[in-house]
């Protein structure tokens, strides 16, 4: 069954990468999945920091969309693992998300 959702609003809002839902992982807190994975993007630790500190999700992203950072050179090879961690690292630091996540079938 496919779940739908849009953004970090409404009823399934917490499945999004926006959603105001932080975690440790790598020494760091993340205070989105979405931070994490722009963060990610990046071997410049100035580059990551400005991620890692930016106030909102959406700040995160608009600096990992910015086309004059350079990628590192295997994102594309490992862009999905980067979120899955992520997502992951989310829904094991907030197992009552896990569990509604679970209770969508």
């Amino acid at each position: 069954m496919a779940i739908c959702f849009y953004k970090e609003f409404g009823e399934l809002g917490y499945l999004a990468s926006y959603s105001n839902h932080g975690f440790h992982k790598e020494g760091v807190y993340w205070k989105t999945v979405e931070h994490y994975y722009q963060a990610h993007k990046f071997k410049d630790e100035k580059i990551r920091n400005l991620i890692i500190n930016a106030e909102t999700p959406k700040i995160a992203s608009t600096i990992g969309r910015d086309r004059s950072n350079i990628l590192r050179d295997d994102w594309e090879e490992v862009k999905n693992i980067i979120m899955y961690e992520g997502v992951l690292a989310k829904f094991l630091a907030h197992t009552d998300l896990a569990k509604k996540l679970l209770d969508t079938g």
